[in-house]
């Protein structure tokens, strides 16, 4: 079976040596040559003949793995083809990528392929991230309150991490139920902010927004590669 970004399978490196080998040293190769940066896809010193290229940690990938001939350098479809990543995982490492001090996006750059070990099975690597992500955050900053307002979406982002298949009326439940707990955080921060206080409850309600969207999103069996992307983008951006 021909692998396919929508349905997969999302195997590392698609279990394929060659692959592999090529990619890790056409990645440190764009290292070297200072092709890294951020806030911009992909752009060419002279677009004519396609020289001198810089990119993002997606812009970046695709030109590494195709040799530099492609012109489009925004395609979820172009890092699965080199990694096997699924299109939320790679909205994620992209969101972290634009978010680092631009003197470690290279090394970010680098490290996600060489983290890699060759067959691994990438399918839910994104939901066990967001899973810790939230949890993370909210053991570190969220109230009493707005925990148990995140409780469900907490165990619906843990459930997807384990393979365990999500209704779309219990996503829906556990939004709500978080929804209205972060917008409480959200007025929280809010104060804390006009006080000039630590930003903590700020980070509680960004995580809670993050665990709403990304319970309801994820059990939309319609169109689940796309609610996927969206739900991942979402957390990843708060």
């Amino acid at each position: 079976m021909q692998p396919n970004i929508q349905t997969g399978p999302f195997i590392a490196f698609h279990d394929d040596a060659a692959l592999q080998s090529k990619m890790l040293a056409s990645v440190d190769a764009h290292v070297k040559a200072d092709q890294i940066i951020q806030g911009e896809y992909g752009k060419f010193e002279d677009a004519d003949t396609m020289k001198g290229f810089r990119g993002c940690f997606i812009g970046c990938t695709i030109h590494a793995h195709k040799n530099g001939d492609a012109k489009h350098f925004d395609s979820n479809e172009g890092v699965f083809e080199a990694y096997g990543f699924p299109a939320p995982l790679t909205r994620i490492c992209e969101k972290i990528f634009e978010g680092v001090h631009k003197d470690h996006a290279p090394w970010f750059f680098k490290s996600v392929p060489n983290a890699l070990n060759k067959g691994a099975d990438l399918s839910l690597v994104h939901w066990e991230f967001l899973h810790w992500m939230v949890k993370d955050t909210l053991k570190k900053h969220g109230t009493a309150e707005v925990k148990k307002g995140c409780s469900k979406s907490v165990a619906v982002l843990r459930d997807l991490a384990k393979g365990i298949k999500v209704t779309r009326s219990r996503a829906l439940t556990a939004r709500k139920d978080a929804a209205a707990y972060a917008a409480a955080a959200a007025y929280a921060a809010a104060a804390a902010y006009a006080a000039d206080a630590d930003d903590a409850a700020y980070d509680a309600a960004a995580a809670a927004y993050a665990a709403a969207y990304a319970a309801a999103y994820a059990a939309d069996a319609d169109d689940a590669a796309y609610d996927a992307a969206a739900a991942a983008y979402a957390a990843a951006y708060a």
